[in-house]
Protein backbone atom coordinates (compact mmCIF):
# COMPACT_ATOMS: atom_id res chain seq x y z
CA UNK A 1 0.00 0.00 0.00
CA UNK A 2 1.50 3.57 -0.85
CA UNK A 3 -0.02 6.96 0.98
CA UNK A 4 0.32 9.84 -0.85
CA UNK A 5 0.74 13.64 0.31
CA UNK A 6 0.08 16.31 -1.48
CA UNK A 7 1.23 19.87 -0.80
CA UNK A 8 -1.44 22.23 0.24
CA UNK A 9 -0.08 24.87 -2.16
CA UNK A 10 0.27 21.89 -4.94
CA UNK A 11 -3.47 20.86 -4.37
CA UNK A 12 -4.66 24.56 -4.89
CA UNK A 13 -2.69 25.05 -7.53
CA UNK A 14 -3.70 21.74 -9.28
CA UNK A 15 -6.90 21.04 -8.02
CA UNK A 16 -8.58 17.85 -9.66
CA UNK A 17 -6.36 16.64 -11.26
CA UNK A 18 -4.02 16.48 -7.75
CA UNK A 19 -6.75 14.21 -6.87
CA UNK A 20 -7.17 12.45 -10.65
CA UNK A 21 -3.33 11.76 -9.86
CA UNK A 22 -3.95 10.33 -6.08
CA UNK A 23 -6.74 8.35 -6.90
CA UNK A 24 -5.36 6.84 -9.56
CA UNK A 25 -2.00 5.66 -8.19
CA UNK A 26 -3.90 4.32 -4.81
CA UNK A 27 -6.01 2.59 -6.81
CA UNK A 28 -2.86 1.17 -8.05
CA UNK A 29 -2.70 1.70 -11.46
CA UNK A 30 0.02 0.89 -13.12
CA UNK A 31 -1.57 0.53 -16.23
CA UNK A 32 -4.84 1.92 -18.25
CA UNK A 33 -7.52 -1.61 -19.10
CA UNK A 34 -7.66 -1.58 -22.96
CA UNK A 35 -11.32 -2.60 -22.55
CA UNK A 36 -12.39 0.73 -23.77
CA UNK A 37 -10.26 2.78 -26.06
CA UNK A 38 -12.25 6.00 -24.75
CA UNK A 39 -12.53 5.39 -21.22
CA UNK A 40 -8.63 4.21 -21.49
CA UNK A 41 -7.39 6.94 -23.51
CA UNK A 42 -9.53 9.37 -21.14
CA UNK A 43 -7.92 8.16 -18.25
CA UNK A 44 -4.29 8.14 -20.15
CA UNK A 45 -4.93 12.11 -20.90
CA UNK A 46 -5.83 12.33 -16.63
CA UNK A 47 -3.10 10.32 -15.23
CA UNK A 48 -0.72 12.04 -17.85
CA UNK A 49 -1.38 15.23 -16.93
CA UNK A 50 -1.56 15.21 -13.36
CA UNK A 51 1.97 13.11 -13.94
CA UNK A 52 3.06 15.99 -15.46
CA UNK A 53 2.67 18.90 -13.12
CA UNK A 54 2.05 17.74 -9.31
CA UNK A 55 5.55 18.10 -7.82
CA UNK A 56 4.57 17.74 -4.43
CA UNK A 57 3.59 14.33 -4.55
CA UNK A 58 5.49 12.45 -1.66
CA UNK A 59 5.20 8.64 -1.53
CA UNK A 60 5.85 6.73 1.58
CA UNK A 61 5.78 2.95 2.10
CA UNK A 62 3.05 2.65 5.09
CA UNK A 63 4.22 0.60 8.08
CA UNK A 64 3.56 -3.13 8.22
CA UNK A 65 3.40 -3.48 4.10
CA UNK A 66 4.59 -6.44 3.36
CA UNK A 67 3.86 -8.43 6.19
CA UNK A 68 2.08 -11.41 5.77
CA UNK A 69 0.10 -10.76 2.53
CA UNK A 70 -3.26 -10.71 4.57
CA UNK A 71 -4.01 -7.07 4.39
CA UNK A 72 -4.28 -6.87 7.75
CA UNK A 73 -1.66 -3.95 8.91
CA UNK A 74 -1.63 -2.34 11.55
CA UNK A 75 -2.69 1.26 10.26
CA UNK A 76 -5.74 -0.63 8.12
CA UNK A 77 -8.91 0.37 8.64
CA UNK A 78 -10.95 -2.61 7.14
CA UNK A 79 -13.21 -2.20 3.93
CA UNK A 80 -16.57 -0.85 4.05
CA UNK A 81 -19.82 -1.62 2.25
CA UNK A 82 -21.11 0.64 -0.35
CA UNK A 83 -24.25 0.64 2.59
CA UNK A 84 -21.40 1.75 5.01
CA UNK A 85 -19.89 4.78 2.74
CA UNK A 86 -23.45 5.72 1.80
CA UNK A 87 -24.85 6.19 5.64
CA UNK A 88 -21.12 7.62 6.92
CA UNK A 89 -20.15 10.43 4.63
CA UNK A 90 -17.96 12.20 7.15
CA UNK A 91 -15.69 9.30 6.96
CA UNK A 92 -14.86 9.66 3.56
CA UNK A 93 -10.97 10.75 2.87
CA UNK A 94 -11.57 12.41 -0.65
CA UNK A 95 -14.32 15.03 -1.49
CA UNK A 96 -15.11 13.41 -5.24
CA UNK A 97 -13.92 10.91 -7.04
CA UNK A 98 -13.02 10.18 -10.95
CA UNK A 99 -15.60 7.40 -11.65
CA UNK A 100 -15.40 6.06 -15.57
CA UNK A 101 -13.88 9.33 -17.19
CA UNK A 102 -16.12 11.77 -14.94
CA UNK A 103 -14.72 13.46 -11.82
CA UNK A 104 -18.06 13.92 -9.08
CA UNK A 105 -18.14 15.39 -6.14
CA UNK A 106 -19.49 13.94 -2.77
CA UNK A 107 -22.88 14.58 -3.12
CA UNK A 108 -23.36 13.85 -6.68
CA UNK A 109 -21.65 10.38 -5.61
CA UNK A 110 -23.76 10.18 -2.81
CA UNK A 111 -27.07 10.43 -5.07
CA UNK A 112 -25.49 7.46 -7.16
CA UNK A 113 -26.08 5.21 -4.10
CA UNK A 114 -29.58 5.91 -3.93
CA UNK A 115 -29.99 4.71 -8.12
CA UNK A 116 -32.27 1.49 -8.31
CA UNK A 117 -31.97 -1.13 -11.01
CA UNK A 118 -29.65 1.00 -13.45
CA UNK A 119 -26.48 -1.50 -13.89
CA UNK A 120 -24.07 1.25 -14.34
CA UNK A 121 -25.51 2.97 -11.10
CA UNK A 122 -25.03 -0.55 -9.09
CA UNK A 123 -21.32 -0.92 -10.72
CA UNK A 124 -20.45 3.32 -10.17
CA UNK A 125 -21.89 2.05 -6.37
CA UNK A 126 -19.54 -0.66 -5.88
CA UNK A 127 -16.68 0.79 -7.39
CA UNK A 128 -17.37 4.17 -5.28
CA UNK A 129 -17.08 1.78 -2.41
CA UNK A 130 -13.65 0.36 -3.11
CA UNK A 131 -11.91 3.38 -4.25
CA UNK A 132 -12.69 5.01 -1.15
CA UNK A 133 -11.61 1.61 0.80
CA UNK A 134 -8.37 2.10 -0.86
CA UNK A 135 -7.94 5.63 -0.08
CA UNK A 136 -9.38 4.62 3.04
CA UNK A 137 -5.64 2.94 3.71
CA UNK A 138 -6.65 -0.79 2.67
CA UNK A 139 -4.75 -2.40 0.33
CA UNK A 140 -5.86 -2.57 -3.22
CA UNK A 141 -3.39 -4.74 -4.38
CA UNK A 142 -5.84 -7.63 -5.18
CA UNK A 143 -8.64 -5.17 -6.72
CA UNK A 144 -6.60 -2.79 -8.10
CA UNK A 145 -7.19 -4.59 -12.08
CA UNK A 146 -11.26 -4.58 -11.35
CA UNK A 147 -10.93 -0.93 -10.65
CA UNK A 148 -9.15 0.00 -13.93
CA UNK A 149 -11.59 -2.59 -15.58
CA UNK A 150 -14.55 -0.86 -13.85
CA UNK A 151 -13.30 2.73 -14.54
CA UNK A 152 -13.04 1.41 -18.60
CA UNK A 153 -16.35 0.12 -18.55
CA UNK A 154 -18.37 2.93 -17.08
CA UNK A 155 -16.28 5.42 -19.13
CA UNK A 156 -18.08 3.21 -22.10
CA UNK A 157 -21.54 2.89 -20.60
CA UNK A 158 -22.17 5.62 -18.11
CA UNK A 159 -25.01 5.73 -15.39
CA UNK A 160 -27.75 6.50 -17.95
CA UNK A 161 -26.92 4.60 -20.67
CA UNK A 162 -29.29 2.78 -23.06
CA UNK A 163 -30.41 -0.30 -21.19
CA UNK A 164 -30.27 -2.43 -24.17
CA UNK A 165 -26.30 -1.36 -24.29
CA UNK A 166 -25.52 -1.55 -20.92
CA UNK A 167 -27.40 -5.17 -20.61
CA UNK A 168 -25.03 -6.56 -23.51
CA UNK A 169 -22.10 -5.40 -21.63
CA UNK A 170 -23.34 -6.25 -18.33
CA UNK A 171 -23.67 -10.02 -19.22
CA UNK A 172 -20.58 -10.53 -21.09
CA UNK A 173 -17.94 -8.43 -18.29
CA UNK A 174 -19.47 -5.77 -16.36
CA UNK A 175 -21.43 -8.51 -13.70
CA UNK A 176 -18.18 -10.24 -12.75
CA UNK A 177 -16.33 -6.73 -12.50
CA UNK A 178 -18.84 -5.56 -9.88
CA UNK A 179 -19.19 -8.99 -8.38
CA UNK A 180 -15.03 -8.65 -7.69
CA UNK A 181 -15.42 -4.96 -5.89
CA UNK A 182 -18.68 -5.95 -4.43
CA UNK A 183 -16.10 -8.84 -2.75
CA UNK A 184 -13.44 -6.61 -1.56
CA UNK A 185 -15.64 -4.00 -0.22
CA UNK A 186 -16.88 -7.08 1.61
CA UNK A 187 -13.58 -7.96 3.01
CA UNK A 188 -13.53 -11.84 1.48
CA UNK A 189 -10.75 -11.16 -1.45
CA UNK A 190 -6.76 -11.71 0.27
CA UNK A 191 -5.76 -8.42 0.33
CA UNK A 192 -7.81 -6.48 2.66
CA UNK A 193 -9.94 -7.52 5.86
CA UNK A 194 -13.64 -5.83 6.39
CA UNK A 195 -13.88 -3.64 9.07
CA UNK A 196 -16.55 -5.55 11.30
Amino acid sequence: MRRFRISESDANERGATAIEYMILMASGFTMISGASDLAGGAMNDAFNDADNGVAGVVVDQAPGDGDDGSGDTPDAPGTGTIGYWSTHPEAWPVDSLVIGSTLYTKDQLLDIFAVNADKSASMAAQLIGAKLNVLAGNDGSCVADSISAADAWLGAYPIGSPKGEVNAAWSESGDAIKTALDEYNNGMLDCAFHRG
